[in-house]
């Protein structure tokens, strides 16, 4: 029944239903990676923060050095390794032009989430417009016709319509959930950037005070 109904799509749908297919198989992929990826990325950042800040409340930088190393292809440690670093203190500039490029890599992608629910249904009305047209050439050609030749016609270009609805929708969904989703990891991200510099700025005094006291 499913296979019957997918080949009847597949047959009145023509070439602009196969790419309007292709086009969801896309934009489902884009938007399943992007979510794994970012809540990977989150998680890790949540785990990797308790240690951090653990270490430097009680003044070891280089414990909460080894805890950053732990996060291997993470975009947020070249960030905390940079806070981190008591040799090499890193600007205000240097800082914001290291959170920008770790934003942008979480971003990577979603543009053509956007670009697919906004082609989407211009591609499923080509398939229609192309259908229509084909049903009243063979009107044309075979000089019968009538409202149910010329309904059954149009009925089944409109396939491509639809499916171009669907998937722009399906893509403009994710694409909103996304954007959502990234942006609350990347204010997270920003909250513990200045946690740790924070921290990491406190704790050299510390640091001092107990050389002093000993």
């Amino acid at each position: 029944m499913l296979g019957s109904s997918l080949g009847a799509l597949w047959t009145h749908g023509g070439l602009t239903f196969v790419v309007i297919i292709l086009l969801s198989i896309v934009a489902l992929a884009i938007g399943l990676e992007r979510w794994f990826a970012t809540f990977s990325y989150r998680r890790r950042l949540d785990a990797a923060m308790a240690g951090i800040l653990a270490h430097l409340s009680e003044g070891n930088r280089t414990m909460a050095q080894a805890v950053n190393q732990t996060l291997p292809w993470h975009p947020a440690a070249p960030l905390f390794a940079m806070l981190l670093d008591d040799k090499r203190p890193s600007s205000m500039a240097e800082l914001k032009r290291t959170q920008s490029r770790i934003i942008r890599s979480v971003r990577r992608r979603l543009w053509m989430l956007a670009s697919i629910g906004a082609i989407a249904p211009f591609v499923g009305l080509f398939g229609t417009v192309v259908g229509v047209m084909e049903a009243f050439q063979q009107i044309a050609v075979q000089g019968t016709g009538g409202f149910p030749v010329v309904s059954a016609g149009i009925s089944s270009a409109l396939i491509a319509t639809a499916g171009g609805i669907f998937v722009g929708v399906e893509s403009v969904l994710l694409f909103n959930y996304l954007q959502v989703y990234v942006g609350e990891y990347t204010a997270l991200l920003k909250e513990a950037a200045e946690e740790v510099l924070e921290s990491a700025t406190s704790e050299a005094p510390r640091a001092v005070s107990s050389a002093e006291a000993r």
